[in-house]
């Protein structure tokens, strides 16, 4: 399943991001039972993967925290969502410069079915946040204030919904893995 990403696009669309959490399965299994799938996720450095499924380069860590060399180091910051996608154009991270805030579907992408609270890969993204995470998407019923936003702590309340823009939320950011920009 690969992404395909208007160059650009989400920037004059400040009004219309979305914030997605990562949830578990209704059934949790025990933390030494998770098994991600194998060999989803090249580490490319330290600090960014690339998911072989959809071709997104992906930052390990969630915006503020850091690559300490063995894992994200700190604590992830709060924003509200024009302050994400703020963050997300000024992002240099391993010498890019197109990284952006993902669409709800391309966030979503990283939920693992396999996994339990949380359902991200703990390999390719460790210390990931119990929080929200913004995505660059609108949500339908109210485009002009509410955005999506996923959160990977448990799947059985999966919570890919709808997130005000004047609340606070994390953000990871993806680009796309063909281009150097």
């Amino acid at each position: 399943m690969a992404f395909h990403r208007r160059k650009k696009l989400w920037i004059p669309l400040l009004a219309l991001g979305s914030v997605l959490s990562f949830t578990g399965l209704a059934h949790a299994k025990n933390a030494e039972d998770r098994q991600p799938k194998p060999n989803r996720f090249d580490v490319i450095s330290g600090s960014l993967v690339l998911d072989k499924t959809t071709g997104l380069m992906w930052q390990r860590c969630a915006l503020g925290q850091t690559w300490d060399g063995n894992t994200c180091a700190g604590i992830a910051a709060h924003y509200r969502w024009e302050e994400a996608v703020s963050a997300a154009g000024k992002n240099e991270e391993g010498g890019y410069h197109d990284w952006y805030l993902p669409e709800k579907e391309e966030l979503e992408s990283l939920i693992d079915p396999e996994l339990t609270e949380p359902t991200i890969d703990l390999n390719a993204f460790p210390n990931n946040p119990k929080d929200m995470f913004w995505s660059s998407s609108a949500y339908v019923a109210n485009a002009e204030h509410t955005k999506t936003t996923v959160n990977y702590l448990h799947r059985q309340k999966r919570a890919v919904g709808p997130h005000s823009v004047f609340s606070y939320a994390r953000a990871r950011l993806v680009r796309q893995a063909d281009t150097k920009e």
